[in-house]
């Protein structure tokens, strides 16, 4: 049986703890073990036992979510940090301490999955809700963890799936089917030929004829994205 996940919370307001330890529930992996008010009391708990993960409110009074993370990544190295906060002016800042993301208040339950599923594959716990998707094709089965899908996409009439290694199988099921399965998970109908993986680090850039690009950078792949959708994709970035 897998350890779960260890998470402490740091807010200095009491409804902005209670609000992120319900959306965290549903997620059988992770185990809220700690909850503070201010970073002194979180210190005390992060050397009191092992933290995997500590989601910080920036805006604290006293030591601040910023000071806090730079104590966190010099003196408890293995805790992940996960920023919260209603500041996005902060997010440059924070990202001198590599957080695993970065969550604006109200927390939407789409950014906190693609958190939770970043997290997962940091420090490699298989968190339940993640699942497998499988797949058949000329009579053979196979099936992979969502988490490690970056894309779908239909060519020569048949569904292509995009796996974050680089590698790729091929399907008959239509993106309808596959949007049906992978409804409660962060991905997209970008343009009618694909599907793509929101929780990867993607880029949309336009072609200069009107049209635009969807990129993955670490795989060198594009993909068409419609007009629509890279207009809201760009807003949300």
């Amino acid at each position: 049986m897998m350890q779960p996940i260890k998470v402490l919370i740091v807010d200095d307001e009491q409804a902005c703890r209670e609000d992120l330890r319900y959306r965290l529930s549903p997620y059988d992996a992770i185990q809220i073990v700690a909850e503070s008010e201010t970073a002194e009391q979180a210190i005390t708990h992060l050397s009191e036992q092992q933290i995997d993960v500590a989601f910080l409110d920036i805006e604290m009074h006293g030591i601040d979510g910023i000071t806090l993370a730079e104590i966190i990544t010099k003196e408890y190295p293995s805790t992940n940090i996960v920023f919260v906060t209603a500041y996005p002016q902060y997010s440059l800042k924070s990202h001198d301490y590599h957080p695993i993301h970065y969550l604006t208040k109200p927390i939407s339950d789409k950014k906190l999955m693609q958190a939770i599923i970043r997290l997962q594959r940091t420090i490699d716990h298989l968190i339940s809700n993640a699942g497998k998707l499988v797949i058949h094709f000329a009579g053979i089965m196979n099936s992979l963890y969502i988490v490690d899908i970056a894309a779908i996409y239909r060519k020569n009439r048949q569904s292509h799936i995009l796996k974050t290694d680089g590698t790729e199988l091929v399907s008959n099921a239509s993106l309808q089917y596959f949007l049906e399965q992978l409804k409660a998970y962060p991905f997209q109908r970008i343009h009618n030929s694909v599907i793509a993986n929101l929780s990867q680090e993607f880029s949309i850039s336009a072609c200069g004829d009107g049209t635009f690009s969807f990129q993955f950078p670490r795989l060198n792949q594009s993909f068409p994205i419609s007009a629509n959708e890279a207009k809201i994709l760009r807003r949300q970035q």
